[in-house]
């Protein structure tokens, strides 16, 4: 990087989760850090390089700035992935220009990089119901036909793919069968025979499985190693979390749905009653997922004997645009009114909860909402 004017990483203190990225590929490295000529005390905008190379060995490479060619798309580039051959990149980018992490309409885009333009090409993303997948990564395909996408979709982070050439482009986002909230996934080969991806996923229960998908098949992933045995050398079982929906309506009178997760202990029997403790997840705008966790993980608690209830109020990504925009301006408003509703729903419908005995915790935007319904 010296030489090239740009700081990398960016943050010693991974600000807002990120302190920057890069990309390797036969042609050149892409960069992702902060755009130089912002204040980063004023707007934490990160912007892409891309340094050509003919060998790995040069002395005085050049970083060309990469601005993407559809004007209304200025905010913060999340991630950016070469193709197998390194001629193209997709990357993710914001709408608005403000800093990266909190709602934006992201949208995913493909840039032929041999293009004298560096023109970009939208890829359509939404889903059966309409919305936007909000997509947080994405691969190529090992043979460049398709692009893989890793996005939060009710509740949990899933795959979905969609097909390059727009005259074979669904209008819709193919959802990818897999089991679990999916973790990371790898191209598991390269050769241009096989599309076929190479997972990992896990749950509240499991913290590791790995799989294989074929992307072309309808059929489920399958399973190459599952050290946790589904949790069970944990003495965990995947039948421990379900899931509720609870319906309320905005003040515009718009109905909407709010789900949870429900986590009970492993040897629970539903003709007995539980504690409740409510995990309430951090941002607002992050999503408490049905993914393993070392911080906030809702079997640790139900192990001591409570019903865990863990909701993801309006604001929580998965649920789409609106319901996302949703927190803003009401972090004690309508969030706070989710959460009420899913304990009283709770209080009148789970049985087995004791509800004159709840806990509530959280951390982060949790622990300020922890404090707000103490303040109540």
């Amino acid at each position: 990087m010296t030489g090239l004017g740009l700081e990398f990483p960016w943050s010693p203190t991974a600000a807002l989760g990120s302190g920057g990225a890069y990309e390797i590929s036969p042609t050149g490295l892409i960069v992702l850090t902060l755009d130089p000529e912002v204040n980063p005390a004023v707007n934490l905008f990160q912007g892409m390089w891309y340094i050509r190379l003919q060998s790995f060995t040069e002395t005085s490479p050049k970083a060309e700035r990469i601005v993407n060619t559809h004007s209304d798309f200025e905010g913060s580039i999340k991630t950016a992935a070469f193709s197998t051959d390194g001629q193209r990149l997709a990357y993710i980018q914001q709408k608005p220009h403000r800093a990266a992490y909190y709602t934006g309409t992201d949208q995913l885009f493909v840039m032929d990089l041999r293009s004298s333009t560096l023109e970009s090409t939208l890829i359509p993303h939404k889903t059966e119901d309409g919305d936007f997948v909000e997509v947080d990564a994405a691969l190529f395909a090992s043979d460049g036909s398709e692009i893989y996408l890793e996005a939060e979709y009710k509740g949990r982070m899933v795959i979905f793919k969609q097909q390059i050439d727009p005259k074979k482009r669904n209008k819709n986002a193919e959802l990818l069968s897999t089991q679990g909230s999916l973790s990371a996934i790898h191209r598991l080969s390269s050769s241009d025979d096989s599309n076929k991806l190479f997972i990992t996923t896990s749950s509240m229960t499991d913290p590791s499985i790995y799989s294989i998908i074929d992307p072309s098949s309808k059929s489920s992933s399958r399973v190459v190693s599952d050290q946790m045995a589904s949790g069970s050398k944990l003495g965990l079982h995947n039948s421990q979390v379900s899931e509720i929906f609870v319906k309320q309506t905005d003040e515009s009178g718009h109905e909407y749905t709010v789900q949870s997760y429900v986590t009970v202990p492993s040897d629970f029997d539903e003709s007995k009653t539980y504690p409740l403790c409510m995990l309430i997840h951090g941002g607002p705008q992050s999503l408490l997922s049905n993914a393993w966790s070392t911080r906030w993980n809702p079997a640790v608690f139900a192990e001591q004997g409570y019903v865990v209830l863990s909701p993801n109020p309006t604001g929580t990504p998965s649920f789409g645009q609106k319901f996302l925009d949703g927190v803003l301006g009401e972090w004690g408003g309508r969030a706070y009114t989710d959460i009420e509703a899913v304990f009283n729903h709770a209080e009148k419908h789970m049985k087995f909860v004791d509800t004159t005995r709840a806990v509530l915790g959280g951390g982060s935007y949790g622990g300020y909402m922890t404090n707000w319904i103490a303040g109540q």
